[in-house]
């Protein structure tokens, strides 16, 4: 690419406002030139913003969509429930287990609720020994989700404002004492091109 000076670009905008059209010193084939040159100038400055929009759009790309916030832990054992063949008083039974597990670990938190951001991912990942079906490991966080949707005050629906998510961390060291992690994010700030 060229480089570009303050004159040609001066002499370019003369020539696109028509200043040149007034001067009689000019003749047709100067005229001409320099309309081209502007043109060139301007398909130039069209690329270099084309390449600079594509850069910011791939740098944008690569960011990371959420910032953690902050990571809750609880000593809760979960269990794949559309495998479990438990009486519905038992499962009922776990399912309070966890929930009151998840509301004393919210107590020992410093966070108010009403405080954190409208829109959240949250995360819960599940430590244990074994691993589980993707949608046997959404099954086991039933009664965590419903907590912590409980806490924010909002809705865990499809069309709620928490994005939710779900992963495992299988160890061996996790045998005699399962638990799990609560992730919760905000949005990253985006850039816009």
């Amino acid at each position: 690419m060229s480089e570009l000076r303050l004159s040609d670009l001066a002499e370019g905008e003369a020539v696109a406002t028509g200043a040149v059209l007034a001067s009689p010193h000019h003749s047709a084939a100067a005229l001409s030139k320099a309309q081209a040159r502007v043109r060139t100038l301007q398909s130039q400055l069209d690329a270099t913003r084309h390449q600079l929009t594509e850069a910011l759009r791939e740098l944008d790309e690569q960011a990371p969509r959420w910032r953690p916030l902050f990571v809750l832990t609880a000593t809760i054992a979960t269990v794949s429930e559309a495998n479990q063949r438990d009486h519905h008083q038992v499962k009922g039974k776990r399912a309070a287990r966890q929930r009151d597990a998840m509301t004393a670990a919210f107590r020992c938190l410093s966070v108010n609720p009403d405080q954190l951001p409208r829109r959240l991912r949250v995360t819960f990942t599940r430590l244990a020994s074994g691993t589980l079906d993707d949608d046997n490991l959404a099954g086991a966080f039933k009664a965590c989700r419903d907590a912590v949707a409980a806490w924010l005050g909002v809705d865990d629906g499809p069309r709620g404002p928490i994005t939710w998510s779900y992963a495992q961390e299988p160890h061996k060291r996790h045998r005699n004492a399962p638990g799990i992690l609560v992730t919760f994010e905000e949005p990253a700030p985006r850039r816009t091109p």
